[in-house]
C-alpha cells in the first residue's frame, strides 16, 4: 500500500507549559484564562491537586477560567496523588511547602522509583521540611522553617522540575535566591516569571529572583507540545510522500534543540509564522519525507538536557540514517519513567553502549524489536515504527499508557487513516 499523504495537524498545549500555567494561576493577582490546556493524564494530576487545595476551575468554550480566591486555604486530609508525573511531584512540592501546607505526595509505581532528593536537599536548605522514603515518595512536608532571606544555591545536575521547585518556594516565601551552576535547562519558569512582573533576572550562568509582588494575571493560548511533534515529526521525516503541517508549536530555545539536530542531519524541515507570546517562541512547524538522512557523529552530553525526553523517538531515526552517532552519557535517561537507556538498547538492534556512551549505527536494515514497556515514550516510538511500516496495532492498554501524555496521538491516527490511498 502506498501513502499518499498532506496533514494538517494542530497539537494540544505543551504540557510543561499548560502545568505551569495551572500552578501560576493559583498565585496570581486575580482570575485567568488558559487556552488549549494539554489533557494527558500528567496535567490532570497537577489540576487535580489544585482543586483538592481550593482552587476554582470552569471551562467556557474550550478555555479554563481560573479562580484562585481559596487556593491553599486548605490542609488535605487525604495524600495528594500526582500519578505518573514527575513535574507535578517535584514543584508542587516547592510550592506546598512555601505555603506551609502541611500534606503527603504519592505517586504511582514509576514515579515512586524516581529520585527525589535533587528537589528535597536544596529546599531544606532554603528551609522547607520535608520527609521521604530514602529520598523517593512519598513525600511528606511540614510547615517550612525560614531563618534566612538571602540565599545561593549550586546545581550540579540541569533539571527544569529542580530549579522550577526552587524558584516557586522561593517567589512565595519572599527569598532573596541566587542559583548558580548548571541552569541549563528548560528555562520555561524563568520565562514566565518575568513576563507576569516577578523581580527576577536571567544571566547565561545564574539565574537571581529578588522579593516580588504577588504575579500578574494572565491569558494565554498554550502553544502545542514540541516534545509529541516530535512523533509526528519523525514519522513524516522517514514515512515515505509524507507532508506534515502542524500548527502553532512551542519552539523554545531550550525545547527545539531536537529540530537543530534534523536539520543538520539534512531532514526537510521549514518554520512559518513565528512569534513571541508570554516570552516564548511559537512557530508553524511543515515537514516532509526525506531521503538521504545522515547522522551527525556526536550528540553532546552538553545538548541532553535539552533533548532527553527525545532521545527514544530520536534514537529510531538515527538507526535509519546513514553513519554512526554517539550520543554522549545519557545516564539521565535511567532515572526517568523508566530505564530508557536500556530500552532502546532492547529496541533499536544497531544501538550498544560503549563506555558510558550510547552509539547507534545507522542504515539499520534490522526491525525494531517489540518490548514490554509502559513507559509511553517508549511505546509511542514503537507504534510509529509500526506506522512506518504499515503493520500497526495496539492494545486497550497500550492506548491508555498513550493517553498519560498524548491523548490526540489517536486523533493523529484518525486523520492519517483517511489519508490512505
Amino acid at each position: 500500500m502506498i501513502f499518499k499523504i498532506m496533514i494538517k495537524f494542530n497539537l494540544k498545549g505543551d504540557k510543561s507549559l499548560s502545568h505551569r500555567y495551572l500552578i501560576l494561576s493559583s498565585l496570581s493577582r486575580s482570575n485567568c484564562r488558559i487556552k488549549n490546556l494539554a489533557m494527558g493524564q500528567d496535567v490532570l494530576s497537577t489540576k487535580k491537586i489544585l482543586e483538592k487545595l481550593g482552587m476554582e476551575f470552569e471551562t467556557r468554550e474550550e478555555t479554563l477560567i481560573t479562580d484562585n480566591s481559596e487556593a491553599y486555604s486548605i490542609n488535605p486530609d487525604v495524600p495528594l496523588n500526582c500519578g505518573n508525573s514527575g513535574t507535578t511531584m517535584r514543584v508542587l512540592a516547592g510550592v506546598l511547602a512555601a505555603k506551609n501546607i502541611n500534606c503527603i505526595l504519592i505517586g504511582d509505581t514509576s514515579l515512586s522509583r524516581r529520585p527525589m532528593g535533587r528537589i528535597i536537599n536544596p529546599l531544606e536548605k532554603l528551609g522547607a521540611k520535608i520527609f521521604s522514603n530514602n529520598d523517593k515518595a512519598p513525600l511528606k512536608i511540614f510547615d517550612s522553617q525560614i531563618e534566612l532571606k538571602e540565599n545561593f544555591i549550586e546545581l550540579d545536575k540541569p533539571s527544569a522540575q529542580v530549579k522550577s521547585s526552587l524558584l516557586f518556594f522561593s517567589l512565595i516565601s519572599g527569598i532573596h535566591l541566587k542559583l548558580n551552576g548548571r541552569i541549563d535547562s528548560r528555562d520555561h519558569t524563568e520565562l514566565s516569571f518575568k513576563n507576569l512582573g516577578a523581580n527576577i533576572t536571567i544571566h547565561q550562568n545564574h539565574i537571581e529572583l529578588l522579593p516580588s509582588n504577588n504575579l500578574n494575571s494572565f491569558e494565554v493560548n498554550i502553544p502545542g507540545d514540541i516534545s509529541s511533534a516530535m512523533f509526528l515529526i519523525v514519522f513524516a521525516i522517514l514515512k515515505e510522500n509524507s507532508h506534515l503541517y502542524l500548527e502553532h508549536v512551542l519552539i523554545n530555545p531550550t525545547r527545539s534543540k531536537s529540530l537543530e539536530i534534523l536539520k543538520k542531519m539534512g531532514a526537510d524541515i521549514t518554520l512559518h509564522h513565528q512569534t513571541n507570546e508570554l516570552g516564548e517562541q511559537v512557530a508553524d512547524i511543515e515537514v516532509k519525507y526525506t531521503e538521504n538522512l545522515k547522522n551527525l557523529d556526536l550528540i553532546s552530553k552538553d545538548d541532553l538536557p535539552f533533548i532527553i525526553d527525545e532521545i527514544p523517538i530520536l534514537s529510531l531515526l538515527f538507526s535509519k540514517a546513514s553513519g554512526l552517532v554517539t550520543i554522549e552519557n545519557p545516564e539521565e535517561l535511567r532515572l526517568k519513567e523508566s530505564d530508557r537507556l536500556e530500552s532502546i538498547l532492547q529496541m533499536i538492534p544497531s544501538s550498544k553502549l560503549e563506555k558510558s556512551n550510547l552509539v547507534i549505527k545507522g542504515d539499520n536494515l534490522l526491525n525494531v524489536r517489540s518490548i514490554q514497556s509502559e513507559d509511553h515514550r517508549i511505546l509511542l516510538t514503537e507504534k510509529i515504527y509500526q506506522l512506518i511500516n504499515e503493520n500497526f496495532k495496539i492494545t486497550k492498554e497500550e492506548k491508555e499508557i498513550i493517553s498519560i501524555s498524548f491523548p490526540e496521538f489517536f486523533d493523529f491516527l484518525e486523520k492519517l487513516m483517511k489519508k490512505e490511498a
